[in-house]
């Protein structure tokens, strides 16, 4: 097959056409090359014509594609381009040393012999001078010839220090080719073993730089995201927080790429599904429908607090080696810091959340934290129990007509009430019920019978246990 052939745009035969193609690709050429990493990029990110399989086995681009990975191709070509022009320059600069350097041989040999040919021009002209050949019987003759002798004389030294110099540097550019010679030659036994150790010494200092540079940038990003000195060990990550569950659960993505679900660790917040809200964990809290609707109110608020405060933030993954790695589900176990700030700790202090019984470094600090926002009804922790109010006076409202003994004597059985435990799905009926008196108080204590216990709407509930 012919090289048209293999030419895109190139016909086998058409020597015209072939000429035009040729021609529009050296135009074209420095565009190319300069457009190449985004065309690479392009290619791998849409994984056409296989570009993203082929090059996966080169770090952090995936078989199959995306924009990551289109973005590290572009980056490995444009890393390429970069090192081959270096290369480039580094060759042309050598050789533009190299012929200065002869330039300046040449320049310095060539102007011994001219200074030699003015020196034999002013000796000519000396020797003719009729001043010379004077035999000094005269006085004023004899005070004229000093001078001129010193004149003579200092033009003659400055002209021999002058070719002296030129001597010196054409002895200095001459000893710097030999020795160039014989460090490209390689035949000559030292000659190689002095290009053996200069080959060897210039690798190690490479090296050497190379790790500290390496060692620098570590210690940079060490001091960048370091562990909080109040954790007890541990170790730290950057991340970005893509996604907030709810109050106290984010998925994160490192620098890497890596993707995690990080569970606060040390801190608990209400569920944000009604059935699935427990106050017996909230100490203080009963558990009457009042306070799971309250408990379930602070859980949605904690998921928009968090939204709002780490949702699309850079955050450090702190882990606690006190504490446990993972959860039960699976779950990293960490702080969030947001700069200098324990996000975890912030939940406990705006009453978002509780203190989880766990081990871990902050546990008494944190125990410490939840007193403070619990002794201040700050946040969840404000919350008041009126139902045996309310139902007082439902029974006063219903038994009007009775005498206050009667009405007293009810109000203090519903005080005594014992309910069923709220089901899983959050939804009561009938047969949850032993007695008709515990349906009627969740029917008189829930606004709009949500549970549908009243089905006549007579304001009866569960009538069949009666």
């Amino acid at each position: 097959m012919s090289i048209a052939d293999k030419t895109p745009g190139m016909k086998s035969g058409s020597t015209v056409r072939n000429l035009i193609v040729l021609f529009l690709y050296m135009v074209l050429l420095p565009f190319i090359v300069i457009l190449l990493p985004l065309i690479m990029g392009i290619l791998v990110a849409r994984n056409y014509g296989g570009w993203a399989d082929s090059l996966s086995r080169l770090p952090g681009i995936s078989t199959a594609g995306g924009w990551k990975s289109g973005l590290l191709a572009a980056g490995y070509v444009f890393g390429i381009l970069l090192l081959v022009g270096t290369v480039t320059d580094g060759s042309d600069a050598n050789s533009t040393d190299s012929a200065l350097e002869d330039d300046a041989s040449n320049t310095s040999a060539n102007s011994a012999p001219s200074d030699s040919s003015e020196e034999n021009e002013t000796a000519t002209s000396e020797s003719d001078d009729p001043s010379s050949e004077d035999n000094g019987s005269e006085s004023g003759t004899e005070t004229d010839d000093p001078p001129a002798s010193s004149s003579s004389g200092g033009t003659d030294e400055r002209k021999t220090e002058e070719a002296e110099s030129n001597e010196e540097s054409t002895a200095d550019s001459t000893a710097s080719d030999a020795e160039t010679e014989a460090g490209s030659s390689g035949e000559d036994a030292s000659g190689t073993q002095g290009t053996d150790e200069e080959s060897t010494s210039e690798p190690t200092s490479d090296a050497t730089g190379a790790d500290e540079s390496e060692t620098g940038e570590d210690s940079d990003t060490q001091s960048t995201a370091s562990v909080p000195s109040e954790v007890s060990g541990g170790e730290v990550q950057e991340a970005t927080v893509t996604r907030v569950v709810d109050g106290d659960t984010m998925e994160v993505r490192f620098a890497n790429g890596e993707e995690e679900t990080v569970r606060l660790i040390g801190v608990d917040t209400p569920e944000t599904t009604l059935g699935d809200v427990n106050p017996n964990e909230y100490e203080g809290i009963p558990d009457t429908p009042a306070a799971r609707d309250h408990l379930y109110n602070w859980g949605q608020q904690a998921s928009q607090h968090a939204t709002e405060e780490l949702e699309g933030k850079e955050v450090r993954v702190v882990i606690d080696s006190e504490g446990d790695r993972r959860g039960s589900y699976g779950h990293l176990l960490a702080y969030l810091y947001v700069g200098d700030e324990n996000f975890n700790r912030t939940l406990l202090e705006g009453g978002y959340a509780r203190v989880y019984d766990s081990s871990f470094s902050l546990r008494e600090e944190f125990d410490r934290t939840e007193a403070e926002a619990r002794s201040n009804d700050v946040g969840l922790w404000d919350f008041e129990d009126d139902s045996s109010s309310s139902e007082t006076d439902v029974s006063d409202s219903k038994d009007d007509s009775s005498s206050s003994d009667t009405d007293e004597s009810d109000s203090d059985s519903s005080e005594d009430i014992d309910l069923p435990p709220v089901p899983a799905d959050g939804d009561y009926d009938c047969s949850h019920f032993d007695t008709q008196e515990q349906a009627q108080y969740v029917l008189e204590d829930t606004a709009g019978d949500p549970h549908r216990l009243d089905a006549d709407d007579d304001g009866v509930a569960c009538e069949t246990l009666s």
